[in-house]
């Protein structure tokens, strides 16, 4: 009877162990560049002092390329608080503004006369799908 015990109680242990090792979900692990440093291109119109779409949302450490045009007079793309983000766009033509660098929150941006927007730069989902704390 104790044989049988014993037997019954290997075959389960191998049972489980073989369950453990071949048919638990695997994690998927993903190549760092892949997640993070992604470019996203987002065309946007600069027309009658507005631009359109006037709010972005951006991950933290991607880059985001607004394509801006500029289709009834000269416009100047400035983000306060971003030195480095003062773009002009002439009447009739496209402008690429890198939005790089950026920390977590919310940036203004505007053209002058009323004509302003908000670019939103959020950090990323943790690995089990919850916000960062």
């Amino acid at each position: 009877m104790r044989a049988v015990f014993l037997s019954v109680l290997v075959i389960v242990a191998l049972l489980a162990a073989g369950y453990y090792l071949f048919q638990r979900p695997k994690m998927i692990t993903k190549n760092p560049e892949e997640v993070l440093n992604k470019v996203e291109a987002m065309d946007v119109q600069a027309k009658d002092g507005k631009f359109t779409p006037d709010s972005f949302k951006v991950e933290l450490f991607d880059t985001m390329k607004l394509n801006i045009s500029a289709v009834d007079r000269d416009y100047v793309f400035k983000v306060r608080d971003y030195p480095r983000m003062d773009v002009s766009i002439p009447a009739g033509k496209t402008v690429v503004a890198p939005i790089v660098y950026l920390g977590v929150g919310d940036y203004v941006f505007d053209c002058g006369e009323d004509c302003t927007g908000t670019i939103t730069v959020v950090q990323e989902k943790d690995t089990e799908g919850e916000e960062p704390n």
